[in-house]
């Protein structure tokens, strides 16, 4: 099963994880993942200056937008439930996962 924490921290919440939580429960429905994603809020995780913060599978990401949500969600979740693998590549050596469109998410 995949997981995602959510930080609700003030904050964060008010970077944008309060929107982000209510797009992935959406996308999750969407999608026909509901109850194959373990989603969870968490209270402030300490990395506020660089929040909104979420973690996906044990990554954690930072400075979450908008259209980096979409992107985790797709090639993070899905592309890793599609293969059926519960967590994403990589995840292991904690080195941050690399974003299709040329960045870096840790």
């Amino acid at each position: 099963m995949n997981n995602i924490t959510i930080c609700l921290g003030s904050s964060c919440f008010a970077r944008g994880n309060g929107a982000h939580l209510e797009r992935i429960e959406r996308w999750q429905e969407e999608q026909g993942l509901t109850g194959r994603i373990d989603l969870a809020g968490c209270r402030c995780r300490g990395e506020c200056s660089t929040g909104p913060v979420l973690e996906i599978n044990g990554q954690l990401h930072h400075g979450v937008d908008e259209g980096m949500l979409w992107d985790l969600l797709e090639y993070d979740l899905q592309g890793a439930d599609r293969a059926g693998v519960a967590g994403v590549a990589g995840v292991a050596g904690g080195t941050g996962a690399a974003d299709p469109a040329g960045g870096d998410h840790e």
